[in-house]
């Protein structure tokens, strides 16, 4: 049995969808999305090479 969710998060949720169409449609929207496939492992090399080792 699933609890309905807050209004709030459904209209939350309803202007991020609608805010990421919008940028899509930017001239620069692939040059900023193309390094964000990239930076959870970039993150994570980050943090080990940090504490000193992996």
């Amino acid at each position: 049995m699933s609890v309905p969710l807050p209004p709030i998060y459904r209209d939350c949720r309803r202007l991020l969808l609608h805010t990421e169409q919008v940028v899509m449609r930017f001239s620069r929207y692939h040059k900023y999305t193309v390094g964000t496939d990239c930076a959870p492992a970039g993150h994570g090399a980050d943090a080990r090479s940090a504490s000193g080792g992996g």
